[in-house]
């Protein structure tokens, strides 16, 4: 337990310090992050309207490899 406050009091003491290195480390991440999210929606987002509204051949077989990824883990 000792090792998991030490990682947490060292990065604590890391953002809080104001070093420039972990503040572009951080906002690289967040801006990685948001991009992801953002290429996701705008893919999933349309695609899933379409798997739910519309009737096409093979929606059964793509509702269920879609509700099988939603039972996987992370």
């Amino acid at each position: 337990m000792d090792f998991l406050a030490d990682g947490l009091h060292r990065a604590l003491a890391l953002l809080f310090s104001g070093d420039a290195e972990v503040y572009g480390v951080a906002l690289l991440t967040t801006k990685i992050a948001l991009i992801a999210t953002a290429i996701a929606c705008a893919a999933g987002i349309p695609l899933g309207f379409v798997l739910a509204t519309r009737p096409f051949w093979g929606r059964r077989a793509a509702l269920t490899v879609v509700n099988t990824a939603l039972a996987f883990p992370t």
